[in-house]
């Protein structure tokens, strides 16, 4: 199967790859988003955030940008100092590229000040026959809007959830369909009061594809009817870098131990990672059921901390997770 579109579709994933691609796109369909608008740059887009004042706040998003980076949240309140904001996404701009390339999408902030629940589900597009379904998760978000990876399977979402995912991903495809796109699709969501509205789509692999696709290799295409899986894409370990070897062995101690709760986890990146500052990991863990994935989370970062002498942190669980 090919990953991705014919060539002379390019172009169009291209657009629809980008946050403001897809919020002019999705005009006129199905697809429930929040408010927003697609303005010329960041500066028209700073002065324009006092139209959310008596709401829950703005977000401003750079039209190209990967895991949550190049977002800008501001409260409500914040949205009465115009030169605050104009001042913050002066500096935003100065050390992130992506804010002055094209243009900025401004949407109501939801949640308020709370961070949202956010959702994050893969479909494979084939050029011939129907998509299918790879994943579906809630994701695991930190400072507000860094991605740092999803619990997905049993008990982790909702039936209203899936649902509305569901039909809102026929809708995403069918427009994907029409611009010739095909290949692998992931679409991002917030949870507005029990109504999922999306926020991006990615027209490629994106960051939970290589824990859903782990799942259904072992467990066939009905993998969430059968495990909970928890994708972790940033354990930092302090105050100093350990060897593989050691993270190694804290997974063979903890894999020992595991198998008889009948929960597994192993590394999905690791040399290269555990090379940056500060030192991380990313891995996969299954367990029967969503309610074990914390403690099981736990229990592996007590043995990587015997077999290595080093404390991690794990990003937050979302709210309200068992």
């Amino acid at each position: 199967r090919a990953d991705w579109c014919r060539r002379e579709s390019f172009p169009e994933a291209l657009c629809l790859e980008s946050k403001a691609g897809f919020r002019v796109s999705a005009a006129g369909k199905k697809i429930k988003m929040p408010e927003g608008y697609v303005m010329a740059d960041v500066g028209a887009a700073a002065r324009a955030t006092g139209i959310f004042r008596q709401k829950g706040g703005a977000v401003l998003k750079a039209s190209h940008g990967v895991a949550g980076l190049s977002v800008a949240l501001f409260s409500g309140k914040e949205l009465f100092s115009r030169a605050k904001i104009a001042a913050s996404m002066e500096m935003r701009a100065s050390l992130d590229h992506f804010w002055s390339s094209g243009p900025v999408v401004l949407e109501e902030k939801i949640g308020g000040g709370a961070v949202p629940r956010a959702f994050t589900a893969d479909w494979f597009l084939p050029e011939e026959g129907a998509p299918f379904p790879v994943g579906a998760g809630l994701m695991r978000i930190a400072a507000k809007t860094r991605y740092c990876g999803s619990v997905a399977g049993v008990g982790a979402l909702s039936g209203s959830e899936l649902s509305q995912i569901t039909l809102m991903g026929k809708e995403i495809l069918g427009l994907l369909r029409e611009r010739g796109v095909t290949g692998w699709v992931n679409c991002d969501f917030v949870d507005d009061g029990g109504i999922l509205l999306a926020t991006e789509i990615n027209v490629r692999r994106s960051c939970p594809t290589h824990g859903f696709e782990a799942a259904r290799f072992l467990f066939g295409p009905k993998w969430a009817d059968r495990i909970a899986l928890l994708i972790n894409e940033r354990l930092l370990f302090h105050p100093l870098r350990p060897a593989y070897r050691e993270v190694r062995e804290g997974f063979i101690d903890y894999n020992e131990r595991a198998s008889k709760r009948g929960a597994w986890a192993f590394p999905t990146t690791s040399s290269m990672a555990l090379s940056l500052s500060p030192p991380r990991l990313s891995f996969i863990l299954a367990a029967p059921a969503a309610n074990f994935l914390r403690a099981e989370e736990e229990t592996l970062r007590a043995c990587l901390q015997r077999s290595t002498g080093l404390g991690s942190f794990a990003p937050p669980f979302p709210e309200d997770f068992p």
